[in-house]
This record gives structure tokens, sequence and C-alpha cells, in this order.
């Protein structure tokens, strides 16, 4: 939705993770921001002050990348690239079939 000046565009950001709890006390998952039109995924993750860190970024169901532009009525979806899962070294031998008669 564009604001009566029409330079200025409206933009809902979701928070995924650790996202929802950056510069403030109260967790939020959705922020609606108003952005000078021509603004970037770039200037909205430098807005809301969020450290370096892996995000993945979906602009409206798509995976883009920071520099893409966004749009009056856009969906922004910031979501960090987690690291983790098993540590816990895979072999790589077959496994064993027992066979019983």
């Amino acid at each position: 939705m564009q604001s009566i000046t029409g330079d200025r565009i409206s933009v809902t950001v979701k928070l995924h993770s650790v996202l929802r709890t950056l510069e403030t006390t109260e967790p939020r998952s959705r922020v609606l921001l108003e952005l000078a039109a021509g603004s970037t995924i770039a200037s909205v993750v430098a807005s809301l002050k969020i450290p370096e860190m892996d995000i993945v970024y979906v602009l409206n169901d798509s995976v883009v990348e920071s520099s893409a532009l966004l749009h009056a009525g856009d969906t922004l979806a910031l979501i960090p690239a987690l690291e983790g899962g098993c540590k816990t070294k895979l072999r790589h031998t077959p496994p064993t079939i027992l066979r019983t008669s």
C-alpha cells in the first residue's frame, strides 16, 4: 500500500528465529515498515539493525538476493540460516545382514 506522498511504500517483514528478539524486549514476529520507494532488502536489514549473519530472504514466497527491490504491499521473510545437526561421523560401511534359519 503506497502512502499519500507517493514516495513511500509499506512492507510487511516477518522475522524468524533469533531475529524475533533483536532490539526489543518483546518478541515480535511481524513488523510493518514504511520505506522510501526504491528500497532494497539490504536497506531493511540495515534499518532493523540486524547483525551480520547468513539470512535467507523470501520475498512474496520466492527466495531472492539482498539487492532485490521492494514494492508497496510486499511481504518479506527474514530467515536465519542456522547450522547444526549431528556431529557423529556416519559409518560408510554397508549394514550387516543377519540370516536366521
